[in-house]
């Protein structure tokens, strides 16, 4: 069939358009398996990452080691803070730490390690500024205080963490049956004079770091701390509790309360009865696992009535822990709480002294948390007090205002009584009360479990 002459143009047309639709066809065809290909390689790479990411940690060398660098920080900043918490002795295990472990160029060396390679964040964290020229500088001894600072909180750090860790993994390794045995005396020693031969500490410095050692808890109790003992506040220091044998740790206790007598610990104490009340009754008999909690509670009210000595404070009347023994108060699986009530007498100004004492015991890695306070004064049986001989004339300077211009101001009680109102009462008077209810917080998460063998 012969096409007409104007159809020629429309043939035209259609033969352009299939054209043009191959062409088309042939490139969708071509962007296709490329895409195709895109998806395929895509599927494989993440099966290649989820494959890494199921390693722990991902095989990366640079970000192993800022995980690394970063894991460290963190536990710096944990250590601090948990440090902070009820521990009395921590002052002097870092000394004698500090004594067996880095010191001088090594623990220079080790710290430009960290701090190099340290985030930029980090390192201004500590540098204390974003200035990147004092961040690159600070090695150099720019601030040397600053730097010199920075050198031995990481030393504190390092000495007193791996002394602890060290410790703690010898004690839990041993068999049952040899810590059964720290109980006291020279057993303990033993096990300590073990512990510091497996880390080949040098015994002339391990000598000089527990000299160290004792005189520093000395300052802090009463309690002689002698050669012959010192081995039980360090062994407490690194994480395990003192105790002693049930049989004889009444003497012990006695013996502690005669020297809170004696020495005068407990304000306005005057009888030895005094001191048994403010602690414990001569008829309380801990039993064997009570014992470390005891001891515990002991350095508790030492604490507490240093404080209060320190503060002048004129009496302490009462004091009452509101945990019962065996029934820690747990935060967390870290942190265990006391709670007290207290009632102290003095001068205000004293009684302020101590409340900032409490506030402030943080700094000796001890923290008091004031849950409520009161103040109260007894009604006097007249009205003497108020009435001073300082505060007698203005007094009645102040009564004669009220008084009609022809009349002779009287300096009697009432008039006296009258003037004194709208004074401040509170303050004038030696016989304050302040009534204390507070918390105290330490941190347990390092404490070792001692196996009382045979105990009840």
């Amino acid at each position: 069939m012969k096409m007409s002459a104007k159809n020629i143009p429309l043939a035209i047309v259609l033969i352009l358009t299939v054209l043009i639709s191959a062409v088309l066809i042939y490139f969708v065809v071509i962007e296709h398996g490329k895409v195709s290909e895109t998806n395929t390689k895509i599927e494989e790479y993440k099966k290649i990452l989820e494959d890494a990411n199921k390693k722990k940690p991902a095989p990366v060398t640079e970000n192993f080691k800022n995980m690394t660098i970063d894991a460290e920080n963190l536990d710096i900043k944990a250590y601090q803070i948990q440090r902070t918490f009820g521990k009395y002795y921590r002052k002097a295990l870092i000394d004698f730490a500090n004594t067996i472990g880095l010191s001088g160029d090594k623990l220079t060396k080790a710290f430009q390690t960290y701090y190099q390679a340290l985030a930029d964040d980090a390192k201004a964290d500590i540098v204390g500024s974003n200035d990147k020229n004092l961040i690159d500088n600070f090695l150099s001894g720019q601030d040397k205080a600053k730097l010199d600072a920075a050198i031995t909180a990481y030393g504190n750090y390092i000495n007193e963490s791996n002394l602890l860790k060290k410790f703690s993994a010898f004690y839990k390794d041993l068999p049952d049956e040899k810590k059964g045995l720290i109980i006291g005396g020279n057993r303990d020693q033993q096990i300590l004079k073990e512990f510091f031969a497996k880390e080949k500490v040098d015994p002339k410095l391990l000598e000089q770091a527990m000299e160290k050692f004792r005189e520093d808890v000395q300052e802090l109790t009463v309690e002689p701390v002698t050669k012959a003992n010192v081995h039980e506040f360090l062994l407490a220091a690194m994480g395990l509790p003192r105790t002693a044998l049930v049989t004889y740790y009444k003497g012990i206790l006695k013996n502690l309360q005669n020297l809170f007598f004696r020495k005068k610990v407990i304000p306005a104490a005057e009888t030895i009865k005094d001191v048994e009340n403010l602690t414990y009754s001569d008829d309380f008999q801990p039993n064997q696992k009570q014992i470390p909690l005891v001891i515990r509670q002991m350095m508790m009210r030492e604490d507490l009535f240093n404080r209060a000595r320190n503060a002048k404070i004129t009496k302490v009347a009462s004091i009452k822990e509101l945990t019962p023994l065996l029934k820690e108060q747990r935060v967390n699986d870290d942190y265990v709480r006391y709670t007290f009530d207290m009632v102290v007498e003095g001068p205000m100004d004293n009684l302020r002294a101590f409340v900032n004492s409490l506030q402030n015991a943080y700094k000796d890695n001890i923290v008091y948390r004031i849950r409520d306070i009161s103040l109260s004064r007894e009604t006097p049986e007249n009205i003497e007090d108020l009435t001073s001989v300082e505060s007698k004339d203005p007094a009645v300077s102040l009564a004669s205002k009220f008084q009609f211009p022809d009349f002779e101001p009287q300096d009697t009680d009432v008039n006296l009584l009258a003037a004194s109102y709208g004074k401040p009462m509170v303050g004038r008077s030696k016989d304050v009360s302040m009534e204390l209810s507070f918390d105290i917080l330490l941190y347990v998460a390092d404490e070792l479990n001692r196996v009382e063998l045979g105990a009840k």
